[in-house]
């Protein structure tokens, strides 16, 4: 099962762009696949839908054990997430979920563990946990409703992000029967082996993404290549000088960049950028003004700490020699104080290994680079050896009576 939570994890590429419909289902297009929402019986198991839907399912059940989602609401909320109604954005409901982990499920795991192990401790019995004693996950801040709908709304998104052609009358299938496993026989409650749970979920991501992307990038890089100002170097890597900057540039590969610059996958998604880390810091600064729970010596501590903070996030600093090929390159080709954009290919950049959950296997990828100060490599001076001290040697016996005679 660690297995399929795996590869699972590993599946967020691009994100939803239009929704239509047609006869029997309601279509979301997300890219060059779609995700059929069906509101009928589809009588022919669909193994790739059936897997994901396994696969997330059993997550909730074993990952996630002594949750008792509602599962018409969790579904409901992916429901609403594909098709774009959903009643809350998808950074709300991964923040809802990062505080209801952190505040209440992190202590309901914490208080059962020690039950655990004073079950274990007890001899010459068989203890029993009693459950009730356990603090409650649910509650008015936190209901089972909302938190339900909320799990699904992410898992939505990571479905939308995924770009798969997803069938989600057997996605919810498997998530249901996922709900009736056990751990010692999962495939008794499962449609499909987990031999096929893995087998469809490793070629769809091992296989079918890594040549999607592949063709997809090299498409999207012949028609940047055609644009005004684009110009492509030995390598490949597609580029347009914004502004020239200064004359001082790198040139070695050990020189010292430091930048700020945003990076954007080919649907134009960000999945990097220090000018939005800087803003968010912005804003945490700019709210500090307005909290009326902190002490003014508080918040002068607290505007301390975010201004360092903002003053490391802002720009960025790297040896070239450390960064993806595409900016090793890319940077000597603009002076300090200059611009430039980068469209770098698949493999200048994370190559058939993807990096992170956004970057997938063969993605080409855009950024937008500032160069705001170069620092030449300089080699390192040699290291002066200290020269040994040469004392007097002591006197021997002879030369002392030869001294004396002397004397």
């Amino acid at each position: 099962m660690k297995k399929l939570v795996y590869l699972m994890a590993a599946a967020a590429c691009v994100s939803m762009a239009a929704c239509g419909s047609k006869s029997k289902a309601d279509y979301c297009q997300t890219g060059s696949e779609n995700i059929a929402i069906y509101t009928e019986e589809v009588p022919q198991l669909d193994t790739l839908s059936y897997a994901m839907g396994a696969n997330l399912g059993l997550s909730l059940h074993f990952q996630l054990a002594g949750i008792d989602f509602d599962m018409d609401r969790v579904e409901a909320g992916i429901t609403d997430r594909v098709a774009g109604k959903q009643s809350v954005t998808a950074d709300e409901a991964r923040e809802k979920i990062n505080s209801f982990l952190r505040e209440k499920y992190q202590a309901y795991r914490m208080a059962l563990m020690q039950k655990e192990r004073e079950a274990e401790a007890a001899e010459g019995q068989t203890a029993q946990i009693d459950m009730t004693e356990l603090p409650a996950i649910f509650d008015e801040q936190y209901t089972r409703e909302q938190m339900s709908y909320n799990f699904g709304v992410d898992m939505g998104e990571n479905l939308v992000k995924m770009n798969a052609p997803i069938n989600l009358y057997w996605f919810f299938r498997a998530m249901d029967d996922s709900q009736k496993a056990e751990k010692d026989d999962i495939a008794a409650s499962l449609a499909i082996s987990e031999d096929e749970v893995l087998n469809a979920l490793m070629t769809y991501f091992q296989q079918t993404v890594p040549a999607r992307n592949a063709e997809l990038s090299e498409k999207w890089l012949e028609e940047v290549a055609g644009k005004k100002g684009v110009e492509k170097t030995e390598s490949g890597l597609l580029y347009r000088v914004n502004s020239k900057g200064g004359k001082k540039h790198a040139t070695d590969d050990r020189d010292i960049v430091r930048v700020k610059y945003e990076g954007k996958l080919r649907n134009g998604e960000v999945f990097d950028s220090s000018y939005e880390r800087a803003e968010q810091i912005r804003k945490m600064i700019a709210e500090l003004d307005e909290n009326q729970e902190m002490t003014e010596e508080q918040k002068a501590g607290r505007r301390d700490m975010l201004q360092q903070q903002l003053e490391q996030s802002e720009t960025v600093e790297f040896p070239l020699n450390r960064v993806i090929k595409g900016w090793t390159e890319g940077m000597k080709l603009v002076g300090e104080g200059g611009s430039i954009t980068l469209w770098i290919p698949s493999n200048l950049a994370y190559g058939p290994e993807g990096a992170g959950r956004m970057i997938g296997a063969n993605e080409a990828l855009v950024f937008n680079v500032e160069i705001v100060e170069v620092k030449p490599y300089e080699e390192p001076k040699p290291a002066v050896t200290p020269q040994p001290i040469n004392e007097p040697a002591e006197e021997t016996a002879v030369e002392e009576v030869e001294a004396e005679i002397a004397e």
